[in-house]
């Protein structure tokens, strides 16, 4: 069975190399990459939805990997630390394609939604700031209720306090299983 990824990113440099390694294994057949999220973090929401979709559709020529706009984290933008400057990747992108591309209808909240409870192997790879996967908490609970809170839910996923610290990796499979089979 191959591992079903989704990329959590605000585009930096530092970003660049996981995203280019894991667009490799999904070419070679090595894993399925179901989209890339983005987010504030590095440079502001829409610019890294930009640089994201640049670096995705124009440098590395991967065309079957949809990425998604964060419409949670523009609180965020002005906090943005353009360490990298505005594109993420200091200047790079901007030199290689000025073209723009439209705002898919479906956000990075709803998309990581869709995909977790349709699945029940995906992991996510949380490579920026964790303001998605804390705003799909919240609207799961929500939705849930407080009663389906478990403490191996609370261990895999962020507060919104801690939306801000970064991670590496975050495996979401057992969480929405168990989640799926207390609701039914």
């Amino acid at each position: 069975m191959k591992d079903n990824i989704i990329i959590d990113t605000d585009c930096g440099v530092d970003d660049t190399f996981c995203i280019a390694n894991f667009l490799a294994l999904h070419r070679a057949k090595r894993c399925k990459v179901l989209g890339i999220t983005t987010v504030s973090g590095n440079i502001p929401t829409k610019s890294a939805f930009q640089s994201t979709s640049t670096l995705v559709k124009e440098v590395l020529k991967v065309t079957d990997v949809p990425v998604f706009h964060s419409s949670c984290s523009e609180f965020n933008d002005p906090h943005a630390s353009l360490f990298y400057g505005t594109d993420g990747q200091c200047g790079a992108l901007e030199k290689q394609s000025n073209r723009h591309f439209q705002l898919p209808e479906k956000s990075s909240e709803q998309f990581l939604i869709d995909q977790l409870t349709g699945r029940n192997n995906v992991t996510i790879i949380a490579i920026g700031p964790l303001t998605n996967l804390a705003s799909i908490e919240q609207t799961c609970l929500a939705f849930l209720g407080e009663q389906h809170r478990s403490s191996s839910w609370e261990e895999r996923f962020m507060s919104q306090e801690t939306a801000r610290k970064p991670t590496s990796f975050l495996n979401t499979t057992s969480v929405w299983t168990e989640k799926r089979q207390n609701v039914s």
